[in-house]
């Protein structure tokens, strides 16, 4: 093999390795990703003509402390199984201060009732406990007004 066709080479291989990888990595979604749609699945649910959804905007993810109304809110069972997610199950302390919220907020067209396009916005979340990262899988999608 000749220089040039080593480089040729070389060149073809980048080009392939670097757009293999980011169609791979393009078509892995994020927890935000995850996040999103199990958000808007919601919102359709809402919706009386819930094909004609159309996002216009969502925010990214945020976090905040839970409030006292949210806390009183966790059931048992939901307890329970934050601390066995959030640690080795030694400390089985359930510590409110450490829930917190992940939300985003959606703003999208849809059509009412009577064929009226409208705008509306919608903010769901997620609680998490601990340390825990955002698990859109894992955990129920809450909804606020």
């Amino acid at each position: 093999m000749t220089g040039a066709n080593q480089a040729a080479g070389a060149v073809a291989l980048v080009l392939l390795a670097a757009t293999g990888g980011a169609s791979y990595f393009a078509l892995k979604p994020t927890a935000r990703d995850l996040f999103l749609q199990r958000c808007e699945e919601v919102v359709r649910g809402t919706l009386r003509s819930p094909s004609t959804y159309s996002r216009v905007e969502a925010s990214e993810v945020q976090e905040r402390f839970a409030t006292q109304a949210e806390i009183a809110s966790v059931t048992t069972s939901q307890r329970e199984a934050f601390l066995d997610a959030s640690g080795d199950g030694t400390d089985r302390t359930f510590r409110s201060a450490e829930l917190k919220v992940y939300f985003l907020t959606v703003d999208y067209d849809a059509a009412n009732a009577y064929g009226t396009p409208i705008r509306g916005s919608f903010t769901c979340g997620q609680m998490a406990y601990g340390d825990m990262p955002l698990r859109p899988d894992a955990w129920p999608i809450l909804t606020f007004e």
